[in-house]
């Protein structure tokens, strides 16, 4: 009897025990299926969200490709193909101002070729942190469906449009050490560049002109 008595004594004891731990995980399963309930909802908001706005990306991308292709530059840089002067890499810097034609030209030296590219990328970007390369315009054209391609006296990846003063490019080139290879700088008859068509047509028809050395390059 005694020995009954102990047995169902214990196993009240473990019913106590059990209990209120069965209830307890049954209550964080409840809880994480309101919860997951909860987070299922806001990823079907979030993926509605995402899928409109991939569904207006591509409209978006050919408003600014059009902006970029139809804004008027204040300056072209234009930058030449690295090439080799006794132990440095050279690349040569036309600054032209596209209202009146004036052109100043720098020499860039680096120990090889991609620092050469690189740093005229550079040095661009931290005068003008708004200026687009060629190639880059070049693709915003292709957006919008106006093809456009500079001519290849021109290192695209390095050359740009800006739309800061030519005087403010060249004052900061001479903070950094660059000066103009000629004190006077060279100025020639300029059609208005307007955008980025009226830019690739000045240099193809060579009504802007890119100095190497002292001698005119031509396409």
């Amino acid at each position: 009897m005694g020995k009954y008595i102990k047995e169902k004594w214990a196993e009240l004891l473990v019913g106590a025990i059990l209990i209120p731990f069965i209830a307890a995980i049954f209550a964080i399963v409840w809880t994480m299926r309101g919860d997951l309930s909860k987070v299922d909802g806001t990823l079907d908001s979030v993926v509605h969200r995402v899928n409109r706005i991939a569904e207006v990306l591509p409209d978006l991308r050919v408003r600014l490709a059009y902006e970029e292709i139809n804004k008027t530059p204040k300056t072209l840089i234009l930058s030449t193909t690295p090439y080799k002067k006794g132990d440095a890499w050279t690349v040569t810097l036309n600054i032209v101002d596209t209202t009146n034609g004036a052109k100043k030209i720098y020499s860039l030296q680096e120990i090889n070729q991609k620092q050469a590219k690189f740093a005229v990328a550079g040095l661009v970007y931290s005068i003008d942190a708004t200026a687009n390369s060629f190639t880059d315009m070049e693709k915003y054209s292709v957006d919008v469906k106006q093809a456009k391609f500079a001519p290849s006296i021109v290192e695209k990846s390095s050359s740009f449009v800006s739309y800061r003063e030519p005087e403010e490019i060249a004052a900061n080139l001479k903070i950094l050490g660059y000066q103009p290879q000629e004190e006077k700088p060279s100025t020639f008859t300029i059609t208005y560049i307007r955008d980025w068509p009226s830019t690739v047509d000045a240099l193809a028809t060579g009504t802007v002109t890119v100095t190497v050395e002292g001698t005119v390059i031509s396409r």
